[in-house]
This record gives structure tokens, sequence and C-alpha cells, in this order.
């Protein structure tokens, strides 16, 4: 499936953790031109081969925190202690440059913190 150029929509796979959302999400982008990742806030540390500002931006949770009181996130949740979060600044880019905006979200419940509807 081919997407629209210059459209920047963005979109979410929402579901509990260990779903499915990270496999789906390869094949969507495999399969669909234009598609990408979004790249999320975490608290949590790095792990094997993860750069920040490539899989994730690690940060310390004061810095969340403080991000989540300035309203800098579109949405965030803590999993198994963790917080996780996509921000606004990230929707941007991806509208500026036209790609679809692809967000997993998973934690055991499957709910999130919206901090405002978009």
């Amino acid at each position: 499936m081919q997407l629209p150029a210059g459209n920047g929509t963005p979109f979410v796979l929402s579901a509990p953790s260990g779903t499915g959302k990270i496999a789906l999400a390869h094949r969507l982008v495999r399969e669909m031109p234009g598609l990408r990742f979004s790249v999320s806030h975490t608290t949590r540390a790095a792990r094997g081969r993860e750069r920040d500002g490539i899989d994730y931006h690690f940060v310390s949770p004061a810095k969340f925190k403080a991000m989540v009181k300035r309203g800098e996130f579109l949405e965030h949740a803590e999993v198994f202690g963790k917080r996780y979060g996509t921000s606004f600044n990230e929707l941007a880019r991806a509208k500026a440059a036209g790609d679809f905006f692809n967000r997993r979200i998973g934690n055991p419940s499957g709910r999130l913190s919206a901090a405002r509807r978009v």
C-alpha cells in the first residue's frame, strides 16, 4: 500500500504489552513507504545497542516529570515503573517531513495519559 505524499498524518498502535505491536509496526514500515516510527522519551536505561535520539530519547525521571508539567507530551504512560512518552516536537518533525507518524504504545493495562487532544 502506498501512502499519500505530504500528509503528515499521525496514527497510534496502542495495546497491552506483549500483544504484537512491534511486529505489526515493523511490517507496516516495510510495506508502506513514507511511514516512520517516532522516537519516544523514556526514563529507562538504554538496552543493548539502543542509541539516544535514534531508538529513544533517554531522560532522567526529573526531566520527564518537568516535560509532563510543561505539557510537552502528546501522550505518556508509566510501564513497570518507567515513564514513556511521545513529544509534540516529534509529531511536528514528522508532520513537517510529510511522513506518517507511527507511535507504539504498550503497557500492562493498555491505558495512557493524553496531554491534550490533537
